[in-house]
């Protein structure tokens, strides 16, 4: 499920115009540059594509593309 959920997540940041290479261990913001409106929008990207409720202050604790993956399986119940 890890791999789904990293591989989901780089689908939406290539689409939000992520052109780096994304590693799990990317800063959204310092290492993709990602400003907290792209934030936001990739947040309601995975939402959609995995049919989860991410609460915003997961956000919060979220630096890199590895954080969010993580905070995702904890609300999938997979972690």
């Amino acid at each position: 499920m890890r791999e789904q959920v990293l591989s989901e997540l780089k689908k939406i940041l290539e689409k939000i115009g992520v052109e780096d290479e994304i590693a799990p261990e990317a800063s959204l913001m310092d290492d993709l540059g990602l400003e907290s409106l792209q934030i936001y929008e990739m947040l309601s990207d995975l939402e959609a594509a995995l049919k989860i409720r991410i609460p915003e202050r997961v956000l919060m604790r979220v630096e890199t593309v590895q954080d969010m993956a993580e905070e995702v399986l904890k609300i999938l119940g997979e972690e």
